[in-house]
């Protein structure tokens, strides 16, 4: 692909480590730097990969459901009190510990929602 564009969002962001036998078991946060990279073998008509104010608007909302929240393991003892607390600023990962590794994963799923939005976004 001749043309290539990244767009950088960054979201302050807690999580638990349930399974971690060392101080992540405890909550703790990060500064988490998300890079969409858009490719497209030509431009549009604006001549632009696609306009960054669309990549924002597609994922924006979505991504801020994690800005200063606190990602826990759902099988985690202290989860239901935590959820009960904080309600959506809680959010759950399925017996999973939310690695970095699995919030990738979760945030990568997003742009392959959003190609209807700007068709070089994949």
């Amino acid at each position: 692909m001749p043309y290539r564009i990244c767009k950088s969002l960054e979201v302050e962001n807690g999580h638990m480590l349930t399974k971690h036998p060392d101080k992540c078991r405890f909550p703790h946060g990060h500064t988490r730097k998300v890079e969409f990279v858009i490719e497209a073998d030509e431009l549009d008509e604006n001549q632009m990969v696609c306009d960054f104010k669309i990549v924002k608007d597609a994922i924006g909302d979505w991504l801020d459901t994690y800005d200063h929240a606190l990602c826990m393991n759902t099988a985690d003892p202290a989860y239901e009190d935590f959820k009960a607390r904080y309600g959506d600023r809680v959010i759950g990962f399925e017996n999973q510990d939310p690695t970095t590794e699995l919030m990738a994963r979760t945030i990568s799923i997003i742009p392959k929602i959003s190609c209807r939005v700007c068709p070089a976004f994949r």
